[in-house]
């Protein structure tokens, strides 16, 4: 079945004014993330409150937002897919490497041992391929400092937005197919138990992962 026709018997995309208020909430979280990771990795005596995972929920819960926009209002699922490789995946390919090289220069390494370090190349392919759980470390870059070494730990995220980006047609299509099947009642429960599910099964495979 086309998206189009989901568009027109089930669900259609909301049309947002521009001055809306989700790039402030944006900036909110991101500053809440920044302030209470510096606090925590640098141990220093400021105020810390612990609202760096209510803000991260909050990118989630946006992002989910978008991306169910971004699918509704695609012909296809390969323009669906296409849209959200664009929004994602360059950007975050080019911090993975701009942090590879940059970092280079406060690794303890002289800059030829640390180009030549296997664990260079492991970490750029691990993350690269967004499994950075498998080489979260640079050669000797930030040994001494918490995380054991890890020079990016927010990069996680990325593979659990993705997972949903992969979830999000057949959780469109499977509260479709309820709601067909019983008339439209307790659609607004189909959502929320295939959503639940959904995010369940992601958490549960990032845990194994990690």
């Amino acid at each position: 079945m086309s998206l189009n026709k989901i568009q027109k018997n089930f669900i259609s995309p909301v049309n947002l004014s521009k001055s809306n208020s989700f790039n402030f909430l944006r900036l909110v979280c991101c500053l809440i993330v920044i302030y209470e990771h510096c606090v925590v990795l640098s141990g220093v005596n400021f105020p810390c409150y612990d609202l760096r995972g209510i803000a991260v929920k909050v990118f989630f819960i946006l992002s989910g937002f978008w991306g169910t926009q971004s699918f509704l209002k695609s012909d296809s699922i390969k323009e669906y897919a296409i849209k959200r490789f664009k929004k994602i995946l360059p950007q975050y390919w080019m911090v993975v490497l701009v942090c590879a090289v940059g970092l280079s220069a406060f690794s303890v390494l002289p800059l030829r041992e640390y180009f030549c370090n296997s664990v260079f190349y492991k970490y750029l392919a691990a993350n690269i391929l967004t499994l950075n759980f498998i080489q979260p470390n640079l050669p000797d870059v930030f040994e001494c400092l918490d995380l054991n070494g890890s020079v990016n730990g927010s990069l996680w995220t990325i593979k659990i937005e993705i997972g949903f980006y992969i979830l999000l047609p057949f959780i469109v299509f499977a509260v479709k197919s309820l709601r067909e099947k019983f008339n439209g009642g307790g659609v607004r429960m189909y959502c929320s138990f295939c959503t639940v599910c959904a995010f369940r099964f992601v958490r549960g495979f990032y845990a194994v992962c990690n």
